[in-house]
């Protein structure tokens, strides 16, 4: 029975359809689907730092659930504005980007990116933004 499932995996048509099973599954859990993700690119490049609870919405908000580039409102990603690559963690480091501005970034510094003014705009706020949810989550004791 294994020998037939991995044959019927690796064949054109199972391949669609875990293709197709795998859309559904990350369309229905979209943040789960990300943060996976996202987890699995941090480890690799030594990053071992999960984010809080309430976190990636903090972010989306505080741009306004736009573009941190572009301004459109379509399908947002969490982006690290210093490149993981480089060994920055998500955590502060985050700005919503598009899919098609997420993909045009990728391991790009931000100041060549969004331009130097634009860049500079983006570190002050999340500098803010690092401060402001510190205070609003900080842990009762």
């Amino acid at each position: 029975m294994a020998a037939a499932m991995k044959r019927y995996s690796a064949s054109p048509k199972g391949k669609r359809t875990k293709r197709a099973v795998n859309r559904r599954w990350y369309r229905m859990n979209a943040e789960a689907g990300r943060t996976a993700s996202r987890r699995t690119r941090e480890l690799r490049y030594g990053i071992d730092e999960p984010l809080p609870a309430g976190y990636e919405a903090f972010i989306f908000n505080a741009f306004g659930n736009t573009c941190a580039r572009c301004n459109s409102a379509g399908p947002l990603e969490l982006d690290h504005h210093r490149p993981m690559q480089k060994g920055y963690p998500l955590l502060h480091n985050a700005v919503p980007l598009c899919r098609n501005c997420n993909a045009q970034k990728h391991a790009m510094d931000p100041w060549k990116f969004y331009g130097a003014w634009r860049g500079m705009e983006l570190d002050i706020l999340l500098d803010e933004l690092q401060v402001l949810f510190e205070r609003k989550f900080q842990p009762c004791s």
